[in-house]
């Protein structure tokens, strides 16, 4: 059986170090004057999945070695809808 999920649900991620860094460069980037606070790689941070793709995409696309988050992308069954 198939399930679905509205890419507008929230999905729970772990940062790699990589991630991080790549958050850093993008937020100092486009705010320079406003202090970065990086989320921490011990936990999950919660995104909707358009926006981590969004977010991530181009990280992923750039063929990094270690990617920005580890592959694991956890999904509350309650947001999963029968096709």
């Amino acid at each position: 059986m198939q399930k679905g999920f509205d890419i507008g649900k929230p999905v729970k991620v772990k940062i790699t170090d990589t991630g991080i860094k790549f958050l850093r460069e993008k937020h100092e980037k486009l705010h320079p004057n406003v202090p970065f606070t990086p989320p921490k790689t011990d936990e999950n941070s919660t995104f909707q999945l358009w926006r981590l793709m969004a977010t991530f995409g181009e990280a992923f696309m750039q063929n990094m070695v270690f990617g920005p988050i580890y592959s694991q992308i956890l999904i509350d069954e309650k947001d999963l809808v029968d096709l």
